[in-house]
């Protein structure tokens, strides 16, 4: 699936990559960050500046699902290899978020010292694809 988040419009498009139409166009927010896949494909994440959650997004019912409120606006993120978990740094509030991909919940915070510019996966399971 392709996403198109379009923060002017509030809106989040999801494109047929074959077909290159839009399949569905869902209420979003403005500031919209990156869009992070998980839990096999079936969750979208997105940040929004605007206020201060993450946007879910169901990708096989092309529906929102409900917002996972947060302390403040994310830096980049990063989702677990296996898709179980989504850790998005907290600007606001020293912290990295970590969220449950299956439950679409906010699992827990790592506290850190000061706020993290990036969360990054590295040494994962060396499959190449």
């Amino acid at each position: 699936r392709l996403f198109l988040p379009d923060s002017q419009q509030r809106r989040i498009s999801f494109v047929s990559p074959l077909t290159l139409e839009t399949e569905a166009a869902l209420p979003a927010t403005s500031g919209l960050g990156h869009v992070y896949s998980a839990w096999f494909d079936t969750v979208a994440f997105v940040p929004s500046e605007e206020n201060g959650a993450v946007l879910v997004y169901d990708q096989e019912r092309r529906a929102r699902g409900a917002d996972i409120p947060l302390a403040g606006p994310g830096a980049r993120g990063t989702v677990t290899p296996d898709g179980r978990k989504f850790y998005l740094p907290q600007l606001d509030d020293p912290s990295l978020a970590v969220i449950d991909a299956q439950g679409r919940r906010l699992a827990g915070r790592i506290p850190l010292a000061s706020p993290p510019l990036a969360a990054l996966m590295a040494v994962t399971f060396g499959i190449c694809h």
